[in-house]
């Protein structure tokens, strides 16, 4: 299989997966036929999308087990290194799932990863990065309806207790800004850099990012040991 097939496949399993594509277009009119509706046909194809979605996870999975674990790239720029974005194909892949999303439940066209987060968003990467050093993604029964800014309580709903007001070398974080927008964002510490400041990297606006937070800056976020 070509990459340009994988591709098409991956899309179409993505596209099952949503409700905008794979509902029953059934209207029923009387109240016994709404109640079918309801309690057997979109159970049925709930289950449908399901399965779909479990397609483009094994797919992710897959690449990323023959390609093998990718750590930093050796490029030096300003006396630092640049993270290498090893979010998982197809999700990085900006020609996965790229029409508009829409959240309504009953046209939602929302593109979910196995921690029930959107992909290529902050949220999204943060829950890979986690999977990727602990081998299991995060998981949350109120994991869709949780913001950025509110990831301190979900991650010590998930066990991560340790808050570091300045992140140490040689440990992972993910950290916190509470106010960035109207929701917050979330972001990978990457490592320390040469005045004390922290590489940092994420999703945002659906493309991958990496920054440098100064020294006097970094105590404004809130971060959290994950190892």
């Amino acid at each position: 299989m070509t990459n340009q097939e994988a591709l098409k496949l991956a899309n179409h399993y993505a596209t099952m997966s949503c409700a905008r594509w794979n509902k029953s277009r059934w209207n029923p009119k009387t109240s016994l036929g709404k109640s079918i509706k309801t309690k057997l046909i979109d159970k049925i194809y709930q289950f449908s999308r399901w399965c779909y979605r479990r397609k483009y996870w094994e797919m992710s999975e897959t690449a990323w087990e023959f390609g093998g674990q990718r750590m930093w790239i050796g490029i030096l720029q300003k006396n630092r290194r640049i993270p290498l974005n090893s979010y998982p194909w197809p999700y990085s892949t900006p020609q996965f799932a790229r029409w508009t999303e829409n959240a309504d439940p009953e046209d939602c066209s929302l593109v979910f990863d196995p921690s029930g987060f959107v992909i290529r968003h902050s949220m999204s990467y943060c829950a890979w990065k986690i999977r990727e050093i602990t081998g299991k993604w995060p998981k949350c029964e109120a994991a869709a309806w949780i913001q950025p800014k509110n990831w301190l309580y979900y991650l010590e709903v998930l066990g991560y207790k340790e808050v570091d007001i300045t992140p140490q070398p040689g440990y992972r974080y993910v950290g916190i800004d509470p106010f960035y927008g109207e929701h917050g964002m979330v972001f990978w510490y990457e490592g320390k850099t040469v005045k004390n400041g922290a590489m940092v990297s994420t999703y945002r606006n659906k493309s991958f990012y990496s920054w440098i937070i100064g020294e006097e800056d970094i105590s404004n976020n809130i971060w959290i040991r994950i190892d």
